[in-house]
């Protein structure tokens, strides 16, 4: 696919956002594998990736009046 650059310049009307929008949106293959697979031959070293919660502290300071 060769994609022609287009400029684009004042005014722009709905037709001309339309064609911008399928000129730069693309849909990748939804058919394809995950990109990780937590059960492939590289995550058999025992390394595991969890996801764990992080405890975050703040002090909410009343600015000055």
């Amino acid at each position: 696919m060769v994609l022609l650059p287009q400029r684009f310049d004042g005014y722009t009307t709905t037709e001309m956002k339309a064609v911008m929008i399928n000129r730069i949106s693309f849909s990748g293959n939804q058919n394809n594998t995950a990109a990780v697979n937590n059960n492939d031959e590289y995550m058999n070293f025992g390394v595991a990736i969890d996801k764990t919660d992080i405890a975050i502290r703040f002090l909410n300071v009343d600015p000055d009046s």
